[in-house]
């Protein structure tokens, strides 16, 4: 009985694929679909390629330091492996650097095996080899006072003996130590590090944001104080020369800025297309200007100005608290209230692209003298409460600015050195997220204290949820490429 159902499967099977077949070959509109799918194919094998291409390129920088260091080995052995540093570095290439070459190279397990049982003399260090090593390193340096600096330098007592420690050698020395609980130690070599990293244009299967993680525990568990009010007071100064106008993009930057005209994401924009001033790349922060009317903002702040309260701030449970940090009055209008506000949010939609189904209402804040905003994050960062945004993150921000401010009031971004003063009937826009969904940690931002006048401004935030298929999630996005890569600014010099 089975058998004749599982015939009877078959034969209808292979009728509907015979038909379905044959059915593509009777009219050339039949044929024209596929033209679609030999292009994505087309696209698909490129970024392949490219991708393999990339890939290969790491492992080629892989077998060329493991070559120097073999041949730098084989020339005195005995010298070599002598040396604590080299004796670490050699188990380290052949545990956990060795795992990440796999991971790149994607082996099955079935060539592994082949591989191990075709060298049957090989013997490869184990996790508890590594960690003896470290531990050994780690009792070099105190018994004989050696400085951390100078060992990842490849010194011993002055003298170089061996290559330099990468940043990933000195992540690993400080991971193996934090697991044995030398807490002391691992954050000596976190932070040697951070300081290679920061150097090094490296793939590693680790960040900057990981290391940081790592030092900023470590700070807690050995109970170093005013680790957070350092870095407070050190962001405090950017943030007041930001606003005193004291400090410029870097030149790396600025060359590449440009002004044009939008005319994508939306057909009206190709008939009235809207002014956009690049003022930032990576990440890219732009203002468009003339994108509100005087009548509409005098009609928005006539709705606002009765619903005014004192702006708040969320909480670390997930609730609204009023601070010092903020100080300013604010207002929320809907859509469905008003033509002009509904207006301003397709406006929003066609200059971004984006989707406002899932966006916020639109804030209207009012800065009066000394009214600011502290340097903080528009997206909810991991370890926020996980019900702030039932939406999904915040993707994008637009500031619209409705005033001119006669002295103070510019908006400050303190990781890129960036002070954009107010312009009135523009809007400062930028993505808070990476294409992982990842917040971006470079878009943390102030409002400056209103030094003279009264400062106007509205917020748009838009969130993720409903942009799936507009800005797709990418995975592959290599987020510590781009941290790299910014250019810290520096105070303008006196004359």
């Amino acid at each position: 009985m089975h058998y004749k159902r599982y015939v009877a499967c078959v034969v209808l099977t292979l009728y509907w694929w015979t038909w379905t077949c044959a059915e593509l070959f009777t009219a050339i509109t039949d044929l024209e679909p596929l033209l679609d799918t030999q292009k994505i194919i087309i696209d698909d094998l490129n970024d392949y390629v490219q991708n393999e291409e990339k890939r290969l390129g790491i492992l080629k920088k892989q077998i060329n330091a493991y070559r120097r260091e073999h041949e730098m080995a084989m020339a005195d052995i005995d010298n070599y492996l002598g040396n604590p540093i080299n004796a670490f570095t050699l188990i380290k290439r052949l545990t956990t650097d060795y795992e990440f070459i796999q991971n790149r190279i994607k082996l099955g397990t079935e060539y592994v095996g082949n591989e191990t049982s075709n060298s049957r003399d090989v013997r490869y260090p184990t996790e508890e080899d590594l960690t003896g090593a470290a531990q050994a390193l780690t009792r070099l340096q105190k018994t004989y006072q050696l400085d951390i600096g100078e060992l990842a330098q490849g010194r011993l007592n002055g003298i170089i003996y061996s290559t330099p420690l990468t940043a990933s050698d000195c992540y690993e020395l400080g991971r193996i130590l934090y697991n044995i609980k030398d807490y002391k130690n691992s954050l000596r070599w976190m932070e040697e590090s951070l300081l290679k990293y920061k150097k090094e244009n490296e793939d590693y299967n680790f960040t900057e944001v990981d290391i940081l993680e790592y030092i900023s525990y470590l700070y807690y568990l050995l109970g170093i104080p005013l680790v957070k009010e350092t870095f407070l007071q050190k962001e405090k100064k950017v943030y007041e020369a930001l606003c005193r106008g004291e400090m410029d993009v870097p030149s790396q930057i600025s060359r590449k800025l440009k002004c044009s005209f939008l005319k994508k994401n939306h057909p009206f924009l190709k008939l009235a297309p809207i002014k956009m001033e690049q003022i930032y790349i990576e990440p890219d922060v732009f203002l468009y200007h003339e994108v509100m009317s005087d009548e509409e903002i005098e009609h928005i702040k006539d709705m606002a100005r009765p619903r005014f309260k004192r702006a708040t701030v969320r909480s670390k449970t997930g609730g609204v608290m009023t601070s010092d940090y903020r100080i300013s009055k604010s207002a929320w209008l809907k859509d469905e209230e008003s033509d002009v506000v509904s207006r301003v949010s397709r406006r929003v939609a066609d200059f971004t692209g984006l989707t406002m189904d899932t966006a916020e209402e639109l804030q209207v804040v009012n800065y009066g003298i000394g009214g600011h905003y502290d340097a903080h994050y528009d997206f909810t960062l991991k370890t926020d409460s996980s019900h702030e945004f039932a939406n999904g993150n915040r993707i994008a921000t637009v500031l619209f600015y409705m005033s001119e401010v006669a002295q103070g009031g510019a908006t400050v971004f303190t990781e890129l050195g960036l002070s954009v003063f107010p312009v009135k009937r523009s809007a400062l826009v930028w993505w808070n997220l990476y294409p992982t969904g990842e917040g971006d940690l470079s878009t943390r931002h102030a409002a400056c204290p209103v030094l003279r006048g009264s400062k106007w401004v509205s917020n748009k935030w838009i969130h993720v949820v409903g942009q799936e298929l507009i800005a797709p999630c990418n995975l592959e996005y290599q987020r510590e490429e781009v941290m790299r890569k910014l250019i810290k600014a520096k105070p303008r010099a006196k004359e």
